[in-house]
């Protein structure tokens, strides 16, 4: 990846490969620890226009934020900000929206981090991805995931229910009643909205 920055394939080649490696928790540090986040996050902002780079490089980032010292390195190297532009500049691509979900859920495990994506409109951003494919299942789910870490700040939660975040998990129950993943996703956000 950093041998050839510019070329878009490999980069979302890369992406694709850490993401899937550091699915894995050992894989996770070693992969942080020899410049995987930077090397990620290069390529996202190098490649903003390419949306599987977006969509491989927002998976990479959700798997490497298993651990609080790889959310902690993400979000202090500027990697919030690039997965809300990712998601913003591609909100037509379900895989987009479903990994730059996940991705924020995870790094919203921190409460710092949850703020912080509140903060730059994280919240609005979530929802659209819900409303603009509301019949993604990967989208509810990661979604819901999102909004439930979000919600366990005080005023992230009102927030939340203001911008109707409860309609849009009650949506995703009715929308996805088939599916247990998008259904323990929805009820377990709902559980900390109400």
């Amino acid at each position: 990846m950093q041998g050839h920055p510019g070329i878009a394939k490999v980069q979302e080649y890369g992406c694709g490969a850490l993401g899937k490696l550091a699915g894995d928790d050992e894989n996770e540090v070693s992969i942080a620890a020899a410049g995987g986040v930077a090397a990620v996050l290069a390529a996202m902002q190098g490649h903003s226009s390419n949306a599987e780079v977006q969509a491989y490089g927002c998976r990479a980032l959700g798997n490497l934020a298993g651990n609080d010292e790889n959310t902690d390195r993400i979000a202090a190297a500027g990697g919030i900000g690039i997965v809300l532009a990712a998601m913003q500049g591609h909100p037509g691509i379900a895989e987009v929206q479903a990994y730059g979900c996940g991705a924020l859920g995870k790094l919203a495990g921190d409460d710092e981090n949850a703020v912080s994506i509140a903060a730059a409109g994280g919240i609005g951003i979530v929802l659209a991805a819900m409303q603009g494919h509301s019949g993604n299942a990967e989208v509810q789910e990661y979604g819901c995931g999102a909004l439930q870490n979000f919600a366990r700040n005080a005023e992230n939660k009102i927030s939340i229910a203001e911008a109707g975040g409860i309609a849009a998990v009650a949506a995703a129950m009715q929308g996805h009643s088939s599916n247990h993943v998008v259904l323990r996703a929805a009820h377990t956000a709902m559980s900390m909205l109400i």
